[in-house]
């Protein structure tokens, strides 16, 4: 006959780790601005002026921009806009309002807003609209771009309304005879 020897080997591993007190936190990127909703009637060489305090409501560190976008109106009234806005008093933006683009920072603390009507501004009419938002995107201070990891946005929505004083006729002192009594005068004798 035929004998086989077959040789089997069995291995086991067991492992056992314990550990107490250990904790784990999830950070959070969160910031909030107040006076976030700006409405108001703006004429020819007015200012409309606000400000936000921008703050840090979660645990994370974080980088932001600020830019515009036109969300609604007329073309003619937000280009005609002037933007000024400063952070803790230093001046960040002085340009056209849709043209604004403020770089990546870190510092906290009032935004300061001062939109203005231009008085040569032209091609508006009374009661023209200019819906934009102010936008804050931040991100995560060691990731690339608002996107990457965590990240968070804030908006001001600005409704602006033209206030245009429109004068169509102008008489510095009629003739009642050609052109009837004025109201005032009515009945009487010239």
């Amino acid at each position: 006959g035929l004998f086989m020897v077959v040789n089997e080997v069995f291995a086991y591993y067991s492992d056992g780790e314990s550990s107490a007190g250990n904790m784990f936190t999830a950070g959070s990127l969160d910031f909030s601005l107040t006076n976030s909703t700006q409405e108001a009637r703006i004429g020819l060489n007015e200012e409309i002026e606000w400000n936000s305090a921008l703050t840090n409501s979660g645990s994370l560190d974080w980088d932001y921009a600020v830019s515009a976008e036109k969300v609604g109106g007329s073309d003619a009234f937000c280009g005609a806009l002037d933007l000024e806005t400063e952070l803790n008093g230093v001046e960040k933006h002085d340009d056209s309002f849709l043209s604004l683009a403020v770089a990546t920072s870190t510092t906290l603390g009032t935004w300061g807003f001062e939109v203005e009507l231009p008085a040569d501004a032209t091609g508006i009419a009374h009661g023209d609209t200019c819906a934009v938002d102010i936008v804050f995107r931040g991100w995560q201070e060691n990731m690339p771009a608002f996107g990457d990891g965590f990240y968070d946005e804030e908006r001001i929505s600005v409704e602006l309304t033209a206030r245009m004083v429109v004068l169509n006729e102008f008489l510095p002192n009629p003739d009642s005879s050609a052109h009837g009594p004025t109201p005032g005068n009515a009945g009487l004798a010239p």
